[in-house]
């Protein structure tokens, strides 16, 4: 009887400090719940520091056998629910932004293709980036400048609009922008325009985040509030089993428009001195989504870290020299590259206009500007279509 006594109170001991190391680990980030027992879990301070109410949340498609299922939460006689629907092979879904009673449908891709990352310059294009979930600002600027209309559809003829990563985290209607972004390079590629979505370090975090949960960090705590009244892990929004994330993995992280190189942070001379060329630069880092950052290859790890495309900041703060900025440009074969990134008060022209900084503090209630390329000339443009010419160009097809 002692035995067992000991046995059990030694037994004790170590759940005790299992508990205890579950939540070091948890105030750092570094993971977000703690299994007690099959089917039971505690969730860690990190889990919801921001946000532990439960908000409306759009459709989480994802694909179980032959099925299509949405999952959501929706307001249903003066409270909040969730709802689980399937359908063989359906083809659109609902998006409803309850507090601006603003619907629209999406149709279902069947088949996802990669994008292309080389494209001529059009006569026209605008790009923004780092709304960080910032919907209201979003579709405010995307109105303004006349992108799309009231309803939401596709204006913009065959510009091309640029998304320069980081939709993800901060704000609250991440899932409204996505599925909008969806919905908009559909109409947009019907007319000849184009729609290209850019991945930040911000896309990346999300998606890596399934298997490093202190790439969580910035996420909006009503995300994870949903994931438990839905009871589908956060980790699993943006899997390859769900249609946001094959979407996404067929996104470049960087991409060159006529003599324009388009990437999110930046690029650094280590990457030039890799050799890698843009499709090199994009699948590596496809491949690195779906790894454990300690698994990554060596390539893998220039890619997704702090010298990659997704996350170098050496361009905004110009800490590199004027020479090695032109070595860049001649590696690909270009004249400006387009960054976000890093925050500046408004468009920011680095080293003489070759690099332009297009990330502004997009936060809720602000300003919301952006870059037009047009008639050889680039602007900073803002949510009321004002514009500030910044330089000329001279293009490069």
């Amino acid at each position: 009887m002692k035995q067992l006594f000991r046995l059990v109170k030694v037994l004790f001991s170590i759940y005790v400090v299992y508990l205890l190391i579950g939540l070091g680990l948890g105030y750092f980030g570094i993971i977000n719940s703690i299994p007690l027992a099959p089917g039971w879990k505690i969730k860690t301070p990190n889990y919801a520091k921001e946000q532990t109410q439960v908000d409306f949340e759009q459709p989480i498609v994802y694909y179980e056998n032959d099925s299509l299922k949405t999952l959501f939460i929706e307001e249903h006689q003066g409270a909040l629910r969730k709802r689980n629907t399937s359908h063989h092979l359906k083809e659109t879904v609902s998006v409803r932004i309850n507090y601006e009673e603003i619907n629209f449908e999406v149709p279902i891709i069947r088949a996802h293709s990669i994008e292309t990352d080389v494209y001529p310059l059009p006569n026209k294009a605008i790009c923004v980036s780092d709304i960080e979930g910032n919907f209201d600002g979003f579709i405010r600027f995307l109105k303004g400048n006349k992108v799309i209309n009231d309803n939401l559809e596709w204006s913009y003829g065959k510009g091309h609009l640029v998304l320069l990563g980081d939709y993800f985290d901060r704000g609250k209607y991440v899932n409204e922008c996505l599925w909008l972004i969806y919905k908009l390079e559909q109409e947009a590629e019907r007319v000849g325009g184009k729609v290209h979505f850019i991945l930040g370090n911000h896309e990346t975090m999300n998606i890596i985040g399934a298997y490093d949960h202190s790439l969580f960090k910035y996420v909006n705590g009503k995300f994870f509030a949903n994931a438990t009244f839905m009871d589908f892990e956060y980790e699993n929004w943006y899997s390859k089993q769900t249609e946001l994330g094959r979407w996404l993995r067929t996104k470049n992280s960087i991409e060159k428009m006529g003599g324009l190189v388009l990437v999110h942070g930046g690029i650094s001379p280590d990457l030039v001195k890799s050799g890698l060329t843009l499709e090199q630069i994009n699948s590596g880092i496809r491949k690195g989504l779906d790894k454990n950052p300690k698994e990554h290859s060596e390539t893998e790890a220039l890619l997704l870290r702090n010298n990659g495309p997704l996350w170098y900041r050496g361009l905004a703060k110009e800490e590199i020299t004027n020479e090695q900025i032109d070595t860049v440009l001649a590696y690909f074969n270009s004249s400006k590259i387009i960054i976000g990134h890093t925050v500046f008060n408004q468009i920011k022209t680095l080293y003489g206009s070759k690099v332009i900084d297009i990330d502004v503090n997009h936060s809720e209630n602000r300003e919301i500007l952006g870059l037009l390329i047009e008639d050889n000339t680039l602007y900073e443009i803002n949510d009321n279509g004002n514009m500030r010419k910044l330089t000329s160009y001279n293009s490069v097809n």
